[in-house]
């Protein structure tokens, strides 16, 4: 630990650890492989391992996640989960065992057959997040790198109209999930038209701004009031055919992407704003846990990667153990011969929890994007 992390009072420590509560939302990854080649995939700035947790860690890892008796529990990537469907579909057998607990899983839409599709009908599973990027093939296509996707993600979501209809089952609900780059931002409108021919929901995000795949991808900042009203209009016309319609970002964090506007920047999210520990004692005696945390996803959320370890949110790195930072091995935690409920409770991620309440940045969150910031901002109600 860094000397300033050392200091943090144990009695700080010990009442983060009494108030903390279960957390709402696990996602677990399965796989680092995917059948795409996404341009703006994290994937392209790591270097490639094999996946770390077998198979029969993964169930055992699901039986845990469902103690905690979560609101959601997402089967993600990674890579995409559906290269391991038999583990993907007893995952989601255990999940709905649990009638409270909701089961998401999201994946590229391109592997789905009629018996994966009938399982998940039958299991009630709740959403399927189906990663596509534009309205068009050739569009689609060269965004997710591989020609026929998008043919094969249409079979996939005709498989799912078929059986739903065939058993007049509501399950599971289709969402769109959309990144917004230079190449579709102005295609947005079309996708909300394709999501109603589905009767699925969309929600657009912005391009990871990591400096190799995905920020030579960021929209121009010239072409900033054109998505703005193309995002307004998609807005509009999403209302008029009752499609659900999701945006992980504000304006302002727009023009912070678009470096119009600096004000939105991480760092400065904090600038001359750390908290004393008296300070952030006080708040929490107060039960304001949420008005000081400068994030929120170290008290609602525990990430299950590929590699081993487990993390308080999705944007730490994902590569291979032996190349992660020191800073993050001070904070996340092997899964290996810990259970989820030791990880969660235990001393790395209250250390995590004090540095949010204290508003200390470790490295990590300095690469943080904007879609990260507003599911903060949104996921708890916490506006900064």
């Amino acid at each position: 630990m860094s000397k300033r992390d050392d200091s943090i009072n144990h009695s700080l420590l010990d009442w983060i650890k009494q108030i903390t509560p279960p957390p709402a939302h696990v996602q677990i990854t399965p796989t680092n492989e995917c059948n795409l080649n996404c341009i703006f995939c994290w994937r392209h700035d790591i270097k490639k391992g094999k996946d770390h947790i077998p198979d029969d860690k993964l169930l055992s890892l699901t039986r845990e996640a469902c103690a905690f008796q979560p609101d959601l529990i997402t089967i993600t990537g990674g890579g995409e989960p559906l290269l391991k469907p038999d583990v993907v579909i007893s995952m989601a057998s255990i999940i709905k065992q649990h009638a409270s607990i909701r089961g998401e899983i999201i994946t590229n839409g391109t592997l789905f057959d009629k018996e994966i599709v009938k399982k998940l009908i039958s299991l009630k599973w709740d959403l399927i997040s189906i990663s596509i990027n534009a309205s068009t093939e050739s569009l689609d296509d060269f965004l997710r790198g591989r020609n026929g996707t998008y043919e094969k993600t249409i079979e996939g979501l005709e498989i799912f109209v078929k059986f739903k209809r065939k058993f007049n089952s509501p399950f599971p609900h289709l969402k769109f999930n959309v990144v917004i780059t230079k190449h579709n931002y102005n295609d947005v409108q079309n996708m909300v038209n394709f999501a109603a021919e589905y009767n699925a929901s969309i929600q657009v995000r912005l391009v990871n701004e990591q400096p190799g795949s995905g920020r030579p991808l960021c929209i121009p900042a010239e072409n900033y009031e054109e998505f703005k009203k193309e995002l307004k209009n998609a807005e509009n016309l999403a209302h008029s055919k009752h499609v659900d319609f999701y945006k992980d970002f504000t304006e302002k964090d727009v023009k912070y992407y678009l470096n119009l506007e600096r004000s939105g920047d991480v760092k400065g999210i904090i600038s001359g704003n750390q908290l004393s520990e008296r300070e952030v004692m006080e708040a929490l005696k107060n039960g304001k846990i949420h008005d000081i945390a400068v994030c929120t996803f170290p008290f609602t959320e525990i990430n299950v990667f590929a590699n081993g370890y487990a993390a308080p949110c999705g944007g730490f790195f994902q590569g291979v153990p032996e190349e992660y930072p020191e800073s993050d091995l001070e904070i996340i935690e092997s899964v290996e011969g810990k259970s989820l409920r030791e990880i969660w409770y235990g001393e790395k991620f209250n250390r995590m929890r004090a540095l949010m309440l204290l508003h200390h940045f470790p490295r990590a969150c300095l690469a943080c994007n904007v879609n990260f910031i507003n599911v903060s901002r949104i996921f708890r109600g916490f506006v900064h």
